[in-house]
């Protein structure tokens, strides 16, 4: 047998044992044997998959079938319904019943939480009746009770032969319909906001939200969170500031292919531009105040004004025709500074007003008159009207329900100020839900991707590496020490509390001691940017609180995915493990950063990982290979439990629950995206280690990796699969070209 040997650094080093010679000595042809497996495997799964999936001919019969066959037949078969089957979804809540009966006999259609429909049947044997349907299932119960006469003769049936007696008693049907309409979009007339857009629909349904330029453009559809269980649904949308026209589709939480349809067009504003500061006329610096005092002032006209001393909020006004005024109750004495703040119709707050510094209790300078009708004095909702409950400036008072940004018939904005700490934001929201993602043919696209990476990226890849040799080995920049190969940093102070041999000899021995972990922070913190690049950030609070709960993801991937799984499989074969800093996969990273930012995919293609595991001393094959396994496994199965959790805390809101999203979300794109790096068989990647132990094995594991990425990152709608495709074709194609010019073209070149 062979072994492998993996020094401190990590680099994998073969002992060849005694083989027989043959045809397969050279390691180009056991490399082209152990591929034409491979292919072989890939092909023979590709051909039970297709020949599990149902045939275009079973498709087009099952497509065929007829329509207009009854849900449930009565003992009277001249009543039936022949519109709707049992158990069918209706896009909408409006269900227009039809059917055949007996002519002149009554039909009845009743439910729990619909208004019952009567009508009759007509001469010509048919019936009609339109009901609404609430969302969800509903149970409806059908009675045909015949006319008086009608048992007297048979009647003819709808086709015009004869048909049975009708039963002189009322016949029932039962019959059940799946309802899904429209979602409601929050505020009235045009809506004002920063960027978030909120509604409410059927608990746990899944959001989309399309705007599209007025002025002319291409639409942009956002898919949301689910909505919440109390029926309400928030979601950020990524199109910048201008006015567009928007509408909203709900899709059913068990059946992602079951649609709503669109709601009412509403017309969309989005303003991120921070108001002046506004401006208070009267009472005059210096001024004393007590009792009811008017204060006065200017600003822009719909947003509301808020007036505070000291953090404590006196009275609330909204800007009509430019100007505002309102009245506040003075109490206590001393001197106190005065500011306003105020807050436009889309949510942004502008800075705090000049301040005032005036002197409350005695006489006070100012008039007192009672606020006009055209400067109306009620505080804005959301904000606190007795100043007995203190609302200090720059913060965000509580929206209402609605979201309305103003009394009366002010514009409606989204009910909060749309960056601060509890807003979402679009990453937290990234991943498709399961059933989304398993439905629609989803697992089918991610099948096709997977066979894509085996046979047209990865093993073109080991051929071209193998084939050109040290051409390939690159000296990297030596960042971290002295001797450093490959771009890793062997991290030898965690694996047997000593430092690895390559550490700097003139260094202290404190520095020695804290040096990788200095490192492991920096490369952490740079992962972290990385894919903070790939979403893109505005200097908003729920941006600073996604940078942290990116952090935490990436530190749990590295930490659990790769410390504590590769631990406890090394224990357990009685290998001793080293980790390695590897900086050279936030490369990697970086390129699917720029990809994602260039392409504007959500989620992003990022990588996480900045640590990998090797084995120390002589171990075998497969020792090693389950080490590797153990690193990709854990990594990927982290993620996936991830996602899961994800899905199930898809309506929290709040800052918990968004930052709760925001950390899923990065501990899943992160972790199934390092998965599929670190399968790539070349080099000092676990994948290699993994296929020269056994190239099925490697098979399995890629297909399984690379299928779970593509369902969580490659299953929107905006994913671009022809130009991943058409991409993974060119990779192909160089790295054939590349090996087949090393291996014939060049060897004839030179015997010339």
């Amino acid at each position: 047998m062979s072994w492998v040997q993996v020094n401190v650094r990590g680099e994998t080093t073969r002992a060849s044992s005694p083989r027989g010679s043959g045809r397969f000595d050279d390691p180009d042809r056991r490399s082209i044997a152990r591929i034409a497996a491979v292919l072989s495997a890939v092909a023979a799964l590709l051909a039970a998959v297709a020949l599990a999936l149902p045939s275009p001919a079973q498709a087009d019969e099952s497509a065929a079938s007829p329509a207009l066959v009854p849900a449930a037949a009565a003992a009277d078969d001249t009543f039936r319904v022949t519109s709707h089957r049992d158990d069918e979804f209706v896009s909408g809540s409006r269900a227009e019943l039809q059917g055949s009966g007996t002519p002149g006999a009554t039909v009845q259609v009743t439910g729990n939480g619909i208004a019952s429909c009567t009508t009759t049947v007509g001469s010509d044997g048919r019936w009609d009746c339109a009901i609404d349907l609430p969302n969800g299932r509903t149970q409806l119960t059908l009675t045909s009770t015949p006319a008086a006469d009608a048992s007297a003769s048979p009647s003819p049936s709808p086709s015009g032969g004869p048909s049975a007696s009708p039963s002189p008693v009322p016949t029932t049907i039962s019959l059940t319909l799946r309802a899904l309409s429209a979602p409601s979009i929050t505020g009235a007339g045009t809506i004002y906001s920063t960027g978030i857009i909120t509604g409410t629909g059927y608990p746990r349904a899944g959001v989309s939200v399309t705007t599209t330029p007025e002025g002319g453009g291409a639409a942009v559809t956002a898919t949301c969170p689910a909505v919440a269980v109390d029926g309400s649904w928030s979601c950020p949308i990524s199109t910048g500031p201008g006015r567009y026209s928007v509408t909203a589709r709900q899709f059913s939480p068990d059946a992602p292919g079951e649609i709503s349809p669109a709601s009412a067009a509403r017309t969309l504003v989005i303003d991120q531009d921070a108001p002046a500061a506004p401006v208070i006329d009267s009472p005059a610096d210096g001024s004393r105040i007590s009792g009811a005092t008017t204060f006065t002032g200017r600003g822009e006209t719909d947003a509301s004004v808020d007036v505070f001393a000291e953090g404590d909020l006196l009275c609330s006004a909204q800007v009509s025709a430019g100007a505002w005024s309102c009245v506040a109750q003075i109490t206590g004495s001393g001197r106190h500074v005065v500011q306003a703040m105020q807050r436009d119709v889309a949510g942004n707050y502008s800075a705090p007003s000049a301040v005032l510094r005036l002197i409350f209790g005695g006489t006070s300078t100012s008039p007192s008159p009672s606020p006009s009708p055209s400067s109306p004095t009620s505080p804005t909702p959301g904000a606190p009207s007795d100043p007995s409950s203190p609302t200090p400036p720059g913060t965000t008072p509580p929206s209402t329900p609605d979201g309305s940004g103003g009394s009366g018939s002010a514009p409606q904005g989204d009910g909060g100020l749309g960056g601060g700490w509890a807003d979402p934001t679009r990453f937290g929201s990234a991943l498709p839900t399961l059933t989304s993602a398993l439905g629609g043919g989803g697992w089918l696209s991610g099948l096709l991707l997977a066979a894509a990476f085996v046979l047209l990226v990865a093993l073109p890849l080991r051929l071209l590496v193998a084939a050109a040799g040290p051409r390939l080995r690159v000296q990297l920049p030596k960042l971290f020490g002295r001797n450093q190969r490959g771009g890793g940093r062997a991290f030898g102070s965690l694996a047997s509390g000593t430092p690895s041999s390559d550490e700097d000899d003139d260094a202290s021995p404190a520095w020695r001691r804290w040096r990788p972990w200095v490192v492991l922070g920096a490369l952490l913190l740079a992962a972290t940017l990385i894919t903070a690049l790939a979403i893109g950030v505005q200097d908003q609070q729920r941006y600073a609180r996604m940078l942290v709960a990116i952090a935490i993801g990436v530190t749990a991937v590295n930490g659990v995915g790769v410390v504590v799984a590769s631990a406890l499989v090394a224990r357990a074969a009685g290998v001793r493990r080293v980790l390695r800093l590897v900086p050279v996969f936030l490369l990697v990273g970086m390129l699917g950063a720029l990809v994602s930012r260039w392409l504007g995919l959500e989620p992003p293609l990022v990588v996480g990982v900045v640590l990998a595991v090797a084995a120390v001393g002589a171990v075998g094959d497969r020792a090693g290979a389950l080490i590797h396994l153990a690193q990709i496994g854990s990594i990927a199965a982290l993620a996936v439990v991830a996602w899961v959790v994800h899905d199930a805390t898809g309506g929290a809101g709040g800052m918990l629950g968004s930052g709760l999203s925001e950390v899923l979300t990065a501990i899943t794109v992160s972790g199934l995206g390092s998965a599929v790096l670190l399968l790539v068989p070349v080099g000092s990647l676990p994948g290699r280690a993994i296929f020269d132990w056994s190239p099925l094995v490697w098979v399995g594991v890629a297909l399984v990796a690379v299928l779970l990425a593509a369902l969580a990152l490659a299953s929107g709608s905006g994913f671009p699969m022809l130009g991943t495709m058409l991409a993974a074709f060119v990779v192909g194609a160089v790295c054939l070209g590349g090996w087949a010019w090393i291996r014939w073209v060049e060897p004839a070149l030179a015997a010339r």
